[in-house]
């Protein structure tokens, strides 16, 4: 059966219902077939009454849940099956709403101008002067005493009695979910273009272009900024390219409000926190330039002792570009940072600026060489002015301590034992709410990454963009969201309360690319510089900037990037231990490979000794094996041999031979002095005999190679007697000349000598093919 809705009263169903506003009623027609009896359907008129008071129409239903009840019904009748007819169920959606397209357009810039309107009072009889309160107050009294008043207020009252009845029915006002708090969002996102600020310069399309390198939100003042254009690339800007920068109102896009005219193109700006009027900008020159905008008030409003520019010493100021100059925290309000590629960091006083800067500082790598890295942006949004952080050309971010009457240095590097930026870092901005500014983010390259002041690694990084990044900046409303800009021309917003994962949004804002943003105080409102020297602004709706309810959103962030900062920690503290556990075996085998590559030029060396020796071998016995007496061979001496085979024996190696040998060693450099000594006194008894050269040879060989026998004295003392004379009768042989007899060749001492050297070359030779051996054998 059918239901309909009826507002207001049903007479013709019960005279009950008059009053009440709603009603459903079923009908006595089903699908074509007229029921004549109430009796043979078995069913009754279904009535349900709502009651409800008069004051509540028209406020909206509020449904409950309740347990389901059955309040009537028409039986199933067997009959009637020849009246209906099967068919496939089909979805058919209907709608009378017409669809509509909608498209946005830039249109020809219109110049308007703010005229004033002078209104006076009027409607006054002559009698009554409008400047006089008494002749007013005097005339109110005489109209309100009047009877005609008194009837047009009655009829005023009735119209109004009227209108305020309906007003009463529903509260406009009234909020149906105040204090409950959304899971989640909603409403779609989205942004809106509202303002277009073109370069005053540039309206020519022929004109050369300027880019907008810095915008800046005076503090107290929302609906005024001040925008900076150059041509920041070497030695590319025209000589015709104008200087001038310019500040804004938002309310009047047309025109700017002030000029700045420097004598170099403005690079970075930033206005005083304390000083809402004086305005300091970085110059391509190296100069830093302070503006007082109190000085371009009309005469008679501007203070006598006001200096509408001041320009830093040229010689003292920086020798590169000024990227970026910031105003610190200072119970003066004089003080200014200033960081430009050069390297320095210098800190200004605008009450001494011919004087030079108060203290300076110098970025360094921190290597042996100490390297010195050119800066492009400074962050000092702390409450500690003494600290603030520089973002690099490298990559690396540099925290710069500054005590009070001291140089300022560099107290930490980030990104040195890695997770740098591949590129310059085009800004740097701590996080207002989240950590108590414990977390920072920078913007380099194709990324965005967030760190800690205490970890030197970044703890989050976003996903690789499609397009270079050239700026960015933290939500001054909501912890959770920060605004990115890219050279295609788009801006992309993270919102890492909801996701961090991918962009929560993305919108084209110009066909150049994008140079620069600022994001306004407590307002949905973004300034976007783009590469033509225009600037956009641009609306966020309700879920990009409100405020969620205190301390939510920042207790989320602060939670997760606490858990990202333990976490990223235990990873450094796990590498380092990692790192020490390998760095033994590493050791280990560097002392091998040490030990065989002296291994192996010993063993190079020792066959190089034992191959001249085979073949000096080779040439006494082609010569006719030449006499010792000729000192053509020396016997080895047996000390030194003992020396070479100790040398071929490692220290380092408790395994190899020359553990064997230490107790030998001892004992042999004991005994050394001692011989050194017997040598000395024979040397002293030889001197008087003046003999030759070459019996000094022999006698010296002869004792050595008996040396190890250990002999008792008086033995030795013949065998030097039986040398002595064969000695004295070789040159009685020379005299006579004449051939000795076979029996005496058989005596002489020839044969023993040769025979003596014979048996001195196979030994030395053998003891070198054992060396030999046995460091092949250690070797392998």
């Amino acid at each position: 059966f059918f239901f309909f809705f009826k507002q207001k009263t049903a007479y013709e169903i019960l005279s009950g219902l008059v009053g009440s506003e709603m009603c459903i009623r079923d009908r006595r027609r089903v699908h074509g077939i007229q029921l004549n009896s109430a009796e043979e359907l078995m069913i009754d008129d279904i009535v349900i009454i709502y009651d409800k008071q008069r004051k509540n129409f028209g406020r909206p239903f509020v449904n409950q849940r309740e347990e389901n009840k059955s309040v009537g019904g028409i039986p199933h009748i067997e009959d009637r099956k020849n009246f209906y007819t099967a068919k496939n169920p089909k979805s058919i959606t209907l709608t009378n709403i017409p669809e509509f397209s909608e498209h946005g357009i830039n249109t020809d810039r219109v110049a308007t101008t703010s005229k004033g309107m002078h209104h006076e009072v009027g409607g006054w009889p002559k009698s009554v002067d409008p400047t006089e309160a008494n002749d007013i107050r005097k005339e109110k009294k005489k109209r309100e005493k009047a009877l005609d008043f008194v009837d047009a207020q009655i009829k005023l009252l009735d119209s109004a009695g009227a209108q305020m009845r309906e007003n009463n029915h529903i509260d406009l006002f009234e909020e149906y979910f105040d204090g409950e708090i959304p899971d989640q969002s909603t409403e779609s996102l989205h942004t809106k273009s509202l303002r277009l600020f073109k370069d005053p310069k540039q309206r020519d399309s022929n004109s050369e272009k300027r880019i907008v390198s810095r915008i800046s939100i005076i503090p107290e003042v929302p609906y005024r900024f001040a925008a900076a254009y150059a041509m920041p690339k070497f030695q590319k800007a025209p000589s015709t390219l104008p200087l001038e920068s310019y500040v804004w109102d938002l309310n009047s896009p047309n025109e700017p409000t002030n000029t700045i005219l420097p004598t170099s193109s403005i690079i970075s700006l930033a206005f005083s926190t304390k000083f809402n009027d004086i305005l300091a900008a970085g110059m391509y020159n190296g100069q830093v330039l302070f503006w007082d905008l109190r000085a371009d008030k009309p005469q008679g409003q501007t203070p006598a002792d006001i200096e509408r520019i001041k320009y830093t010493d040229a010689e003292k100021s920086h020798y590169d570009s000024v990227f970026d100059v910031v105003w610190p925290n200072s119970k003066t309000g004089t003080e200014c940072i200033s960081v430009a590629p050069d390297g320095k960091v210098l800190w200004w006083d605008t009450r001494s600026l011919q004087q030079g800067p108060v203290t300076s500082a110098i970025l360094t790598d921190g290597s042996a060489g100490d390297r010195v890295i050119g800066a492009t942006r400074i962050d000092n949004s702390t409450e500690v002015s003494q600290k603030c952080l520089v973002g690099t050309e490298q990559g690396y971010v540099m925290q710069v301590t500054r005590k009070q009457g001291t140089k300022g240095e560099v107290s930490s590097r980030f990104g040195m034992e890695g997770g740098k930026h591949h590129g310059p870092i085009f800004a740097i901005q701590r996080n207002p709410a989240a950590g108590a500014g414990k977390f920072f983010l920078t913007v380099g390259d194709w990324t965005a990454k967030i760190w800690a002041d205490d970890l030197k690694v970044p703890l989050i990084t976003t996903r690789y963009h499609d397009a270079y990044l050239t700026d960015g900046c933290w939500s001054n409303s909501r912890p959770g969201i920060f605004f990115l800009t890219r050279m295609d021309g788009w801006i992309d917003i993270w919102d890492y309360y909801y996701r961090q994962n991918e962009v929560c949004y993305s919108q084209k804002i110009s066909d150049y690319p994008l140079t620069c943003l600022a994001v306004k105080s407590k307002s949905p409102d973004i300034l976007i510089g783009d590469a033509s020297g225009s600037v956009t602004l641009l609306q966020l709706c309700k879920s990009l900037w409100e405020p969620m309810p205190k301390g939510l959103e920042e207790g989320v962030l602060r939670t997760m990037f606490e858990r990202e900062y333990s976490r990223e920690k235990s990873l450094v503290m796990a590498k380092k231990a990692a790192d020490k556990k390998d760095a033994k075996p590493k050791e280990a085998k560097q002392t091998l490979e040490k030990k065989k590559t002296i291994v192996e030029n010993k063993l190079q060396t020792l066959e190089k000794e034992f191959f001249n020796l085979v073949k000096k071998h080779q040439d006494q016995l082609e010569g006719g094996e030449a006499s010792p007496e000729k000192g053509e061979h020396k016997s080895p001496d047996k000390k030194e041999e003992k020396k070479d085979e100790d040398e071929y024996n490692f220290e380092g190696d408790d395994n190899g031979p020359g553990t064997e040998k230490k107790e030998e060693k001892k004992t042999e450099a004991k005994k050394e002095p001692e011989e050194k000594k017997v040598e000395e006194k024979k040397a002293e008894e030889k001197k008087p005999d003046e003999k030759k050269p070459d019996e000094k040879k022999v006698e010296e060989k002869k004792p050595e190679e008996k040396k190890p026998e250990e002999k008792a004295p008086e033995e030795k003392k013949q065998e030097e007697k039986k040398v002595e004379e064969i000695k004295k009768e070789e040159p009685k042989k020379e005299e006579k000349k004449e051939p000795a007899s076979p029996e005496v060749k058989q005596n002489s001492p020839e044969p023993a000598a040769k025979a003596e050297v014979k048996k001195n070359q196979h030994s030395q030779q053998n003891q070198a093919h054992n060396n030999i051996q046995k460091l092949s054998l250690i070797h392998n």
